[in-house]
């Protein structure tokens, strides 16, 4: 009887289902899901906390300290942000022609949707080397769109003001310069 007993109980016990692959994919992938959403977040929070004490130029243009760059920022009203920076007047304007390019050919939300699809397609590691080469690629037909219709002469000025820009982030991040200077290399090359 005691027998039969336990083999009644150990029948009886439910046994622990096996876990659904499926289930178990699309956990991971909302974990990846959030951990993007979590580093967009915290990125923009600490880029919004350090333009506070940006002061206005004129509308939708900033001067803002702790920045290297200039930089096209917030939707769906983008603002200009340039770095506090001694350059000649000249370059400035080239500048902000090339950060008003940015909003004009609607970078800010080309950049906005590759995020959102990056943070999707999480689980694929070429998203991620795609969102380099996107970057890179509105950086070139901005460069382009700025400079279209002007003089080779007019050209070099703005080259010279893009190589000033990042010979100050050089400056700034020698860790890094590597990346910059490919960048100027292409500038040269152009």
């Amino acid at each position: 009887p005691a027998e039969e007993a336990a083999k009644i109980t150990a029948d009886a016990a439910p046994e622990a289902p096996a876990a659904d692959p499926w289930a178990v994919a699309g956990a991971v992938w909302l974990a990846g899901v959030g951990v993007m959403a979590l580093w967009a977040g915290v990125s923009d929070f600490r880029l919004r906390r350090k333009l506070r004490t940006a002061v206005p130029l004129e509308r939708g243009v900033y001067l803002a300290e702790g920045i290297s760059t200039a930089f096209v920022l917030g939707l769906p009203r983008p603002k200009i942000y340039l770095p506090d920076i001694s350059l000649p007047h000249e370059e400035w304007i080239w500048i902000l022609k090339h950060e008003r390019q940015h909003i004009r050919n609607g970078d800010i939300w080309i950049e906005f949707l590759y995020l959102l699809l990056e943070a999707v397609c999480c689980w694929n590691p070429y998203m991620h080397r795609v969102a380099k080469k996107l970057g890179a690629l509105l950086e070139f037909r901005c460069d382009y769109l700025v400079t279209k219709g002007y003089s080779e002469a007019e050209t070099q000025v703005y080259l010279l003001s893009i190589l000033h820009i990042l010979s100050y982030i050089n400056l700034l991040k020698e860790d890094q310069s590597s990346k910059q200077r490919s960048r100027m290399h292409a500038y040269m090359v152009y």
